[in-house]
């Protein structure tokens, strides 16, 4: 039985021996920082959401004289599906913008950054058009040639709506798990009294 007890001892007193030592840090905080932080942040989602509504006016004024131009658009059917594509990708963005960056479980960060992320792709868009609208107007070129330009884009917009959608779709997912663990949170508070 002592010897038992010695061993037991033993144990403890290397397992103690073998801990390292822990120390404490003061938090330190600076309210002024913080303000201006926030403020800063604001300035920016606004900034942002200034340079999208910029961008999606532009695309707007270019639709406008695209589709005067574009008689012609109804005869292909590439190129009425490439039109159709830009103008789905615009309406994306902008519906992404307004539904994301009101979410409140997104931090202003990320807001800052899908509104820009948009705006690209706004921009994107608008340069599509301008394109688009150039083939319109230059119709040099064999048939197959202008049917295969317009193909080129066709796809070009596919793997931009693709990447734009997988982007907004994880965006979305991580306000989704913030929403949950809070709806949790808010369960365990009622249920347990946490």
């Amino acid at each position: 039985m002592k010897r038992m007890m010695k061993k037991a001892v033993l144990c403890i007193i290397l397992a103690l021996s073998s801990m390292g030592i822990g120390k404490a840090q003061w938090v330190v905080s600076d309210p002024t920082n913080f303000w201006g932080n926030l403020v800063n942040t604001g300035t920016e989602i606004q900034q942002a959401l200034k340079e999208f509504g910029v961008s999606t006016k532009q695309f707007e004024f270019l639709q406008k004289t695209y589709e005067k131009v574009s008689p012609y658009v109804k005869t292909y059917y590439q190129l009425e599906n490439a039109y159709r594509m830009v103008l789905d990708l615009k309406d994306y963005s902008v519906n992404s913008v307004n539904k994301l960056a009101r979410d409140p479980y997104l931090r202003p960060d990320e807001v800052v950054r899908i509104v820009r992320l948009n705006t690209m792709y706004v921009k994107y868009a608008t340069r599509e058009l301008k394109e688009l609208a150039a083939s319109v107007k230059d119709l040099g070129g064999t048939e197959h040639e202008r049917v295969e330009r317009i193909d080129r884009k066709t796809e070009i917009m596919e793997d931009i709506r693709a990447q734009l959608d997988e982007e907004m779709r994880r965006v979305a997912m991580i306000s989704y798990e913030r929403r949950q663990k809070e709806a949790t949170n808010e369960y365990m508070k009622m249920t347990c009294g946490y």
